[in-house]
């Protein structure tokens, strides 16, 4: 899982901000930083 911390874009990340990613991984929020993990195979 990776994250990308709120000093890289300037800001905490917000509910707008989490519905404007693409929906090809699972992200989450948590307390302005964002969590990104891949998703699992179809066969897993």
């Amino acid at each position: 899982m990776g994250m990308v911390p709120a000093e890289l874009i300037g800001r905490r990340l917000t509910l707008a901000d989490y519905e404007a990613l693409p929906d090809d991984q699972d992200y989450e929020i948590i307390d302005g930083v964002l969590y990104v993990a891949p998703r699992a195979r179809y066969d897993h």
